[in-house]
């Protein structure tokens, strides 16, 4: 059906492209899914909530808790002994046990409404996005999560996938892992320990600015404007 509608919109430049030369889409631009820009309030929530030392770092993943977005890794790497941070799991799905809530350095929050989420990413030190590249769709995919993190001023560590790896060293805003290693994922963890977030701030002052709905709302209406000035009865 793509070939028959007036215009595409999808969320990343990859998967435009790949619309482009495989289905022949021709008339489609990227819209990210991004929030408004918005100043996070700032608090020790997710510390308070589960007991956080003040010295041990936080590190935050919010989302869907299923196969498939580097769960079963992270676990493996904060489970380790010798971890100098820990890690909050917010969301819902079949790796949201109860018993994940004070399992070694591994926290479990429950699913949050959309409009807590920005705040809540506010009082970790460091988000987490390790989608695997199972299919096409993950492996452009520039998700939700990744956005609010920046919004909220949290440098990222995310996986190997194409649209993250390239928006992560563009602005220079965190690490990029190999997905596959516990290892790898633990480095990380210590080496933005290490730098702290103050290494990050330029890069996501940057990115949050040209990230945010207000840049990609006027590109839906004026696309909107040109679509239906097409097909506007000359009547009204």
């Amino acid at each position: 059906m793509l070939r028959d509608v007036d215009h595409v919109i999808l969320v990343s430049d990859s998967i435009r492209d790949w619309y482009r030369v495989n289905q022949k889409v021709q008339s489609c631009s990227t819209v990210p899914n991004c929030p408004p820009l918005t100043e996070a309030r700032q608090s020790d929530y997710l510390r308070q909530t589960f007991g956080i030392a003040e010295e041990r770092a936080i590190f935050l993943y919010h989302g869907i808790l299923n196969r498939g977005r580097g769960i079963e890794r992270l676990l493996e790497a904060f489970h380790q002994d010798g971890m100098n941070a820990e890690l909050v799991l917010l969301g819902y799905g079949p790796l949201s046990p109860e018993g994940l809530r004070s399992d070694r350095n591994v926290h479990w929050h429950p699913g949050a409404p959309p409009d807590c989420l920005l705040n809540i990413a506010a009082s970790a030190d460091f988000g987490v996005s390790m989608i695997e590249p199972v299919s096409l769709s993950y492996e452009y995919c520039l998700p939700t999560k990744l956005f609010d993190y920046i919004m909220a001023r949290r440098p990222v560590m995310v996986s190997d996938t194409v649209e993250q790896a390239k928006l992560v060293r563009e602005f220079n805003i965190g690490l990029v892992v190999n997905h596959k290693s516990t290892e790898a994922i633990r480095s990380a963890v210590e080496q933005l320990v290490v730098r702290g977030r103050s290494g990050y701030e330029a890069g996501l002052e940057e990115a949050r600015t040209r990230f945010c709905w207000e840049r990609f709302e006027t590109r839906i209406r004026d696309l909107h404007s040109r679509l239906l000035g097409d097909r506007r009865d000359p009547s009204d």
